[in-house]
């Protein structure tokens, strides 16, 4: 694969996190509600003084964590990047709701 397609692959990915996160953002601020995902992260910013962003990092951490404790020896060292991507989509949801 070329470093053109690499980069092209990664363009889109980090496009489709930010409608991701467009995404949540609106159903929040337009009060239709959130995905279960994202229940867990609102409702935590209303009432502590984190963003909803920093509530799905660390949940999403979380997740990770529990993922190597369940595959132990099958968890492979590059599923890490997941920390990276958890970080990338957080951090578009970082501005405070309430």
């Amino acid at each position: 694969m070329s470093i053109r397609e690499i980069v092209k692959r990664y363009l889109f990915f980090i496009l489709g996190l930010f409608i991701m996160a467009v995404g949540v953002v609106l159903s929040i601020r337009s009060n239709l509600g959130t995905s279960p995902i994202s229940c867990v992260p609102y409702v935590l910013s209303l009432g502590l003084p984190m963003t909803i962003g920093e509530f799905t990092f660390l949940m999403n951490l979380l997740f990770i964590i529990f993922q190597i404790l369940l595959l132990r020896k099958q968890f492979k060292f590059i599923q890490l990047l997941q920390v990276v991507v958890a970080f990338c989509t957080s951090s578009m949801l970082a501005e405070p709701i309430g």
